[in-house]
């Protein structure tokens, strides 16, 4: 039962069905009390951890900012008392990225920063690029694009070679971001049509709505800009986010 939950929690999350992938994951959390929180029931990490992570990744995704703080603290909590790294990165990583989606770009550093030396020190190299990842992206939009291109690039690149896809047009997304807040608008292009491909190859509609907003972003600072390309990748972005409930940049 937890570890079904789990399991889909994760599933309609990388789908972008955010509300499910929450009430999937609170019925996972709900059944782990006492002793229990302190189980893996066959997952890396532990259920408790793994199903909280999924509630603060899809709140945040959804802009619930307020309501993914307690599970974000109590992830923290759980890990820390059991002293399982696998679950420690994990729980920093959701605490890391609720600081990103909310704009909180000096918390969002500071955890991602400690995360990613914790991740190194264990040497698990599965989480590195899911935590890379948005330290890259947060740098992006604090305007050090020259700390997070290297980062985002490694991080795509050894994802891939380990065959780790989950988040993996996400995180082609925010290298686009990077690419382009460096007037690389070629690349950046190129990377926001890989990230378009591969999350409608996979169905990841959270995914295909980031892909489609970047684009809209370059043909807007093309020189001339192309308004009527961005209105329309604007628009289907949008329409994604109405559909599937959260929230996009802008």
């Amino acid at each position: 039962m937890v570890t079904t939950q789990c399991y889909l929690g994760f599933g309609y999350r990388g789908l972008g069905d955010y509300r499910q992938a929450v009430e999937r994951s609170r019925k996972a959390m709900e059944c782990l009390h006492g002793a229990l929180r302190q189980e893996r029931f066959g997952l890396l990490s532990l259920a408790a951890v793994h199903s909280r992570l999924n509630i603060v990744f899809s709140l945040a995704e959804c802009g619930d900012f307020t309501e993914g703080r307690a599970p974000a603290e109590e992830g923290v909590q759980i890990a820390e008392a059991a002293d399982h790294p696998y679950s420690r990165v994990q729980a920093y990583w959701a605490m890391g990225f609720r600081a990103l989606r909310q704009g909180d770009l000096p918390q969002a550093m500071s955890v991602l920063e400690r995360t990613l030396a914790l991740a190194q020190e264990a040497h698990l190299r599965l989480l590195i690029p899911s935590v890379a990842a948005p330290l890259g992206a947060a740098y992006v939009l604090a305007g050090r694009t020259a700390d997070a291109l290297p980062l985002l690039e490694q991080a795509i690149e050894q994802a891939v070679t380990m065959g780790f896809m989950s988040d993996h047009a996400l995180r082609v997304v925010w290298l686009g971001e990077a690419y382009l807040r460096a007037g690389r608008l070629e690349e950046a292009y190129a990377q926001a049509q890989r990230a378009l491909e591969f999350a409608r190859a996979h169905q990841a509609r959270g995914d295909e709505a980031y892909a489609l907003w970047l684009l809209g972003e370059i043909a807007a600072r093309r020189d001339p800009p192309d308004v009527a390309q961005a209105e329309v990748h604007y628009q289907q972005a949008l329409t994604l986010g109405r559909v599937d409930e959260f929230r996009i940049p802008g």
